[in-house]
Protein backbone atom coordinates (compact mmCIF):
# COMPACT_ATOMS: atom_id res chain seq x y z
CA UNK A 1 0.00 0.00 0.00
CA UNK A 2 2.43 2.55 1.11
CA UNK A 3 4.79 1.56 -1.95
CA UNK A 4 1.92 2.76 -4.65
CA UNK A 5 0.30 5.37 -2.41
CA UNK A 6 3.50 7.94 -2.33
CA UNK A 7 4.43 7.92 -5.97
CA UNK A 8 1.12 8.23 -7.25
CA UNK A 9 0.59 10.95 -4.97
CA UNK A 10 3.90 13.02 -6.80
CA UNK A 11 2.87 15.53 -9.98
CA UNK A 12 3.88 13.33 -13.35
CA UNK A 13 6.18 16.58 -14.50
CA UNK A 14 8.65 18.46 -11.88
CA UNK A 15 9.82 21.82 -13.09
CA UNK A 16 8.80 21.15 -16.92
CA UNK A 17 10.74 17.31 -16.83
CA UNK A 18 9.10 14.05 -16.30
CA UNK A 19 9.48 13.12 -12.85
CA UNK A 20 12.50 10.60 -11.38
CA UNK A 21 10.83 8.45 -8.43
CA UNK A 22 12.58 5.17 -7.17
CA UNK A 23 11.64 2.55 -4.72
CA UNK A 24 13.90 1.33 -2.14
CA UNK A 25 12.99 -1.73 -0.15
CA UNK A 26 15.51 -2.98 3.07
CA UNK A 27 14.38 -5.55 5.23
CA UNK A 28 16.28 -7.75 8.18
CA UNK A 29 13.37 -10.11 8.03
CA UNK A 30 11.35 -8.46 10.81
CA UNK A 31 11.19 -5.49 9.50
CA UNK A 32 10.43 -3.57 5.82
CA UNK A 33 11.51 -0.05 5.83
CA UNK A 34 10.39 1.35 1.94
CA UNK A 35 11.20 4.69 0.65
CA UNK A 36 10.46 6.91 -2.20
CA UNK A 37 12.68 9.38 -3.81
CA UNK A 38 11.43 12.21 -5.84
CA UNK A 39 13.05 15.38 -7.15
CA UNK A 40 10.69 17.57 -5.31
CA UNK A 41 12.42 19.13 -2.12
CA UNK A 42 9.80 20.00 -0.42
CA UNK A 43 8.09 17.54 2.84
CA UNK A 44 4.63 16.14 2.59
CA UNK A 45 2.08 18.22 4.36
CA UNK A 46 -0.55 15.75 6.04
CA UNK A 47 -3.82 17.23 5.33
CA UNK A 48 -7.66 16.44 6.12
CA UNK A 49 -9.11 15.69 2.50
CA UNK A 50 -12.85 16.51 2.82
CA UNK A 51 -15.52 13.85 2.08
CA UNK A 52 -15.76 14.18 -1.85
CA UNK A 53 -11.88 15.34 -2.34
CA UNK A 54 -10.43 13.67 -5.00
CA UNK A 55 -6.73 13.37 -3.72
CA UNK A 56 -5.09 14.43 0.04
CA UNK A 57 -5.29 10.76 1.63
CA UNK A 58 -2.16 9.28 0.98
CA UNK A 59 -0.35 10.48 4.12
CA UNK A 60 -3.41 9.90 6.17
CA UNK A 61 -3.18 6.12 5.09
CA UNK A 62 0.79 5.90 5.33
CA UNK A 63 0.28 6.86 9.19
CA UNK A 64 -2.76 4.98 9.57
CA UNK A 65 -0.83 1.88 8.33
CA UNK A 66 2.71 2.21 9.92
CA UNK A 67 1.56 3.84 12.95
CA UNK A 68 2.90 7.06 12.65
CA UNK A 69 6.55 5.71 11.33
CA UNK A 70 7.49 7.26 8.34
CA UNK A 71 9.33 10.11 7.91
CA UNK A 72 11.69 11.94 5.33
CA UNK A 73 15.33 13.37 4.70
CA UNK A 74 16.94 15.19 1.90
CA UNK A 75 18.42 13.60 -1.03
CA UNK A 76 20.54 14.39 -4.21
CA UNK A 77 17.85 17.54 -4.56
CA UNK A 78 14.56 15.59 -3.48
CA UNK A 79 13.31 13.91 -0.59
CA UNK A 80 13.23 10.21 0.37
CA UNK A 81 9.88 9.52 2.40
CA UNK A 82 10.49 6.04 4.29
CA UNK A 83 7.83 3.87 6.24
CA UNK A 84 8.53 1.43 8.55
CA UNK A 85 6.12 -2.08 8.91
CA UNK A 86 6.73 -4.68 11.26
CA UNK A 87 5.75 -7.84 12.02
CA UNK A 88 2.11 -9.01 12.05
CA UNK A 89 0.55 -6.25 14.61
CA UNK A 90 1.17 -3.72 11.82
CA UNK A 91 -1.20 -6.00 9.04
CA UNK A 92 -4.51 -4.30 9.43
CA UNK A 93 -7.37 -6.74 10.64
Amino acid sequence: MQASTAPTGLPVYVGGRIAVVRLLLLSDGTRLRAGVYDQVPARPVLRLAGADAENGRGLSLVKALTGGRWWTEPEGGGKVVWVELGAERDVPQ
